[in-house]
């Protein structure tokens, strides 16, 4: 049976519910307690479901004990907004018919913090990480809670950080996606196969957000042992290929001559791959183009602002900054200038960035939304992946990303200096930062080396 039965899933949407015992029904005038947790978020609600679950516990001990409520009293018990804030209690199932402890307060935690409230603490002081790095980070916290309940972190030690590892190595990937509603100990994890596992990437990522964790307690006087994800990991294959492969010239060929740049039937998603006279100058045709002549990573191109693409003395650039609420860099030398390739002007960019502003829309590209994890690229990427199925050009190692990695494969192959590279595509270290960025001889450099970048396809999409 699982440890946090009280998680109900519908469409998407998770809701907590309880069943009310039996000998209390009579008093209580309800069989089962339900609320909407207001999320999708399977972490969140996981976390949510065990606060309400203590207190329903507490109630139903209260009421035992001759305790008269009113449904007003039922209704405060699992109000929503009672639950945001304080920390994740431990606490077992109750079945129907037991008898629930006579309380569930911190007293019950041995000598040390309550993680789950260090997990709280540590989150809040995280606050300028992406918000994808967030959720991620309580993803993972939600399991190592499910595993090992809301011990105190000094009854934390290697046989605890081993037996996370073993965890990680073994659910699926995606689990909430195939298993949605469902814990970890609520699936047969011998039936799962090695591909449809966490891979040694995601595992080892699951586990670095733990070892931080614990140099945060470390260092915060939480934890006076060593950290015991030290030296936890996985090994990567020695013989590993290339995560991600850039694309060649026929995958190239094919994405730039298919009906999404040639003529499509209709703006129907299906229809864009069908050959007709219907050409749609939106995010599917520009992103892609972009990406390509721009070496620039998904999120980066999909949140631009169109006051990010204009004119800085004889060159056009992209503006690459997080100068917005909804905008995020991954790194700090993300953040550059960069020269906008000829051939994007050649086939009617510019063009449409300045349709875009005479609409009266703040960003390039307009009819991206913004998916629940707080980027625009997560939509556009499954997107972009149905386009390369449909092309029949699909592999595991391919994905938008290879266009970055065909830009800095084009740059190399006509020698463009590494500084630069690096320059072009923000890996820049803030050491020499201030020597490429920021001034018209660092655009001018920059832009001599982008010219030279070319690509064989014939012809070019055009929209003028």
């Amino acid at each position: 049976m699982s440890r946090y039965p009280y998680l109900l899933n519908r469409k998407g949407h998770y809701y907590f519910r309880i069943a009310v015992p039996k000998t209390l029904v009579p008093s209580m005038g309800r069989r089962e307690l339900i609320c909407s947790l207001r999320t999708k978020d399977s972490s969140e609600a996981t976390i949510i479901s065990l606060k309400m679950a203590q207190a329903v516990n507490e109630l139903f001990q209260k009421v035992r004990a001759g305790l008269v409520i009113s449904q007003q009293d039922l209704d405060r018990c699992i109000a929503l907004e009672r639950f945001k804030s304080f920390p994740v209690p431990s606490i077992p199932f109750v079945a129907e018919n037991a008898v629930a402890p006579d309380t569930y307060t911190e007293k019950s935690i041995e000598d040390g913090e309550r993680i789950s409230a260090l997990f709280d603490q540590y989150l809040n002081e995280c606050r300028g990480e992406r918000d994808k790095t967030t959720q991620k980070k309580k993803a993972v916290f939600a399991i190592w809670l499910e595993l090992h309940g809301d011990r105190s972190i000094s009854q934390v030690g290697k046989a605890e950080a081993r037996d996370f590892k073993a965890l990680l190595m073994r659910i699926p990937a995606n689990m909430h996606k195939y298993f949605p509603g469902k814990t970890f100990r609520q699936i047969n994890l011998d039936l799962i196969n090695e591909a449809q596992r966490l891979s040694t990437r995601s595992v080892n990522g699951g586990l670095a957000f733990m070892r931080a964790f614990f140099n945060w307690a470390i260092n915060n006087g939480y934890f006076l042992a060593a950290n015991p994800f030290d030296g936890i990991f996985l090994k990567e294959p020695k013989n590993q290929e290339v995560k991600r492969c850039s694309f060649t010239a026929d995958q190239l060929k094919a994405i730039f001559t298919s009906p999404v740049y040639t003529g499509c039937k209709s703006a129907k998603a299906r229809d864009r791959y069908i050959p007709g006279n219907l050409i749609i100058c939106d995010a599917l045709y520009w992103v892609p183009l972009v990406a390509l002549y721009s070496g620039a990573r998904l999120q980066e191109i999909a949140q631009l602002y169109v006051d990010d693409v204009r004119c800085c003395g004889e060159f056009w650039i992209f503006d690459f900054n997080e100068e917005g609420e909804d905008k995020q860099l991954k790194t700090v030398s993300s953040r550059r200038k960069t020269p906008v390739h000829p051939k994007l002007i050649e086939a009617g960019f510019l063009e449409y960035v300045n349709t875009q502003k005479e609409k009266g829309e703040r960003r390039v590209f307009s009819d991206l939304s913004m998916s629940c994890d707080g980027t625009y690229s997560n939509i556009f990427s499954k997107r972009f992946n149905y386009m390369l199925k449909r092309l029949d050009i699909k592999t595991t190692k391919t994905s938008f990303h290879s266009f970055r990695h065909t830009f800095i494969d084009s740059m190399r192959n006509t020698d463009v200096p590494r500084e630069v590279r690096e320059a072009l595509v923000g890996h820049l270290g803030q050491r020499t930062a201030h020597d490429m960025y920021g001034s018209s001889i660092g655009i001018k450099r920059l832009f001599a080396a982008l010219k030279n970048v070319e690509f064989n396809i014939h012809p070019l999409p055009t929209t003028i």
